[in-house]
């Protein structure tokens, strides 16, 4: 069975440092191919550089209800 390309997580509700904790906890179960989609309420500037000097690529974005972080390998 094929797991989806797209993993998504909503940490909205999440309170600091959990958002991170989080996302961080999933990045270790992705599978080359796959993409984390996460949703927050604030723009992550905290995690951007560790995404970074882990070498994932990322794409974010404000929409309605916060913002959307794109992340692969």
């Amino acid at each position: 069975m094929q797991r989806s390309k797209v993993v998504k997580l909503d940490v909205r509700e999440l309170e600091p440092p959990m958002p991170m904790v989080v996302i961080l906890k999933a990045l270790e179960s992705l599978e080359e191919g796959q993409e984390l989609e996460v949703i927050g309420l604030k723009p992550f500037k905290h995690l951007l550089p560790k995404l970074e000097a882990a070498g994932y690529k990322y794409s974010l974005k404000e929409v309605e209800g916060g913002y959307l972080l794109r992340i692969w390998l």
